[in-house]
């Protein structure tokens, strides 16, 4: 790997974190607050639903630009998003700017890395990032909810620290010429290529299955909010992110061995693992 692929590992992680660490913030903070529980499951649902909304824009947002100035662009906005919520702003318009950041972010997190590698290194680096980014997700949470449970103008201030020192990181990131400027946007060039997506078997597959991999993830996420509570009988934001803590381990151990395991010559392996998780 190449030097920059460990420059963007490491941005990634600090944004990653942030991410997840303003997530159990903002959930200490409903807890402080006079919202019911159903607030909780908003918050996700504000930071997540910018990914739909704006898909047909994000991706050749990201084509027209040098990516590092687009992952600048979205940690801006999620550092942004995060300082808000220390004025008095609803937490579900704060947490959407976050998640609108990220939103511009996640196009040009993925689009970056077959500039930076070949072909024969692309599996490796994607584990690489991934590992971090799922390292930074665990650590995010619990780190995030151990500092609210003490101070929430604390935990935002590491927060926005976060989002800063990433955005700062990726000016060591190569500033390649896009190579896809000139293609349209907008909603119907968008279904259009979703149509040509779902048209290829391996292409309609790896949609479904990263699809119900990340709806099944974001589910049993609300759910453990609520079921910590309810059956172990413990109400702070730590408690509930410590129990994440212990998927660290396997996420970690995974990214290292699955450039191994499923080289992209063998992706139908990957089913393997899909099984195993179900």
């Amino acid at each position: 790997m190449n030097r920059s692929i460990y420059v963007l590992m490491l941005a990634q992680f600090l944004s990653a974190f942030a991410d997840n660490a303003i997530l159990f913030t903002a959930i200490a903070m409903v807890r402080q607050g006079a919202q019911g529980d159903w607030y909780i499951s908003a918050l996700q649902s504000a930071f997540l639903i910018a990914f739909v909304l704006l898909a047909p824009w994000v991706g050749p947002f990201a084509d027209r630009r040098p990516k590092p100035q687009v992952l600048m662009i979205g940690n801006a906005l999620k550092a942004l998003g995060a300082g808000l919520l220390l004025l008095p702003v609803d937490p579900l318009l704060a947490y959407g700017l976050v998640g609108i950041g990220a939103a511009v972010y996640g196009p040009a997190k993925f689009g970056i890395l077959p500039e930076l590698v070949g072909h024969d290194r692309l599996v490796r680096a994607n584990s690489l990032i991934e590992g971090s980014t799922i390292a930074a997700i665990v650590l995010g949470s619990f780190v995030g909810g151990v500092v609210a449970d003490q101070s929430i103008a604390l935990a935002l201030g590491v927060i926005v620290a976060c989002y800063a020192v990433s955005l700062v990181i990726t000016f060591w990131l190569p500033s390649i010429t896009p190579a896809h400027g000139g293609e349209p946007v907008g909603i119907g060039h968008f279904m259009r290529m979703m149509r040509r997506l779902f048209e290829t078997d391996r292409a309609r597959f790896t949609m479904l299955g990263t699809s119900l991999f990340w709806g099944a993830g974001a589910v049993l996420r609300v759910i453990l909010v609520a079921w910590v509570p309810a059956v172990l009988l413990l109400d702070k934001s730590a408690d509930v992110a410590m129990l994440t803590v212990f998927l660290a381990v396997g996420a970690v151990i995974g990214a290292a061995v699955v450039p191994k395991l499923i080289p992209i010559e063998r992706l139908r392996r990957a089913r393997l693992a899909a099984y195993a998780m179900g």
